[in-house]
């Protein structure tokens, strides 16, 4: 079964699909330039305490301070979006990284932080779309993130 959950103007169009070896998944429905926004990763935003039991798959960090009462995530589960249907990839495996081609970057607008997904390739029509919600930086220092441009989105534009 599928959904075609995003077909306006601003976004590429995407398919929500279930897959029943991996879950929902979403894929392409026509090609898509690189660096296109796909969309914006929204959720109710919640301390790491507070989601400790959740059994959500979809959690993404969105502040961490080291304290898991003040450490930040965005939890998708009643108030998400087509986000977060996109396939993570196993950052631990080098085959699995080279199915990523969309790259989450954070910025700050009106004074909030946000998480935007972008197309870090050409995505064909058809191809399922895939992130590394760690960025390709796993187990890195803060300041590693910042290097490799996490934070910055000036490439883009």
């Amino acid at each position: 079964s599928y959904f075609i959950f995003q077909n306006w103007s601003q976004f590429p169009p995407l398919q929500i699909i279930h897959d029943p070896n991996v879950g929902f998944t979403t894929v392409a429905l026509e090609d898509i330039k690189k660096h296109t926004l796909i969309a914006e990763y929204v959720g109710e935003v919640t301390t790491v305490e507070h989601t400790a039991g959740s059994s959500s798959d979809s959690l993404m960090f969105l502040l961490s301070t080291g304290d898991d009462s003040t450490s930040l995530m965005i939890d998708p589960t009643t108030t998400g979006n087509i986000a977060r249907f996109l396939s993570g990839i196993n950052n631990r495996s080098n085959l699995s990284k080279k199915n990523a081609n969309v790259r989450t970057r954070r910025f700050v607008m009106d004074g909030q932080c946000r998480v935007a997904l972008f197309t870090s390739r050409k995505i064909t029509a058809g191809e399922t779309l895939h992130y590394d919600y760690n960025a390709g930086i796993e187990g890195e220092s803060l300041d590693k993130w910042k290097e490799a441009g996490f934070y910055d989105t000036s490439n883009f534009f």
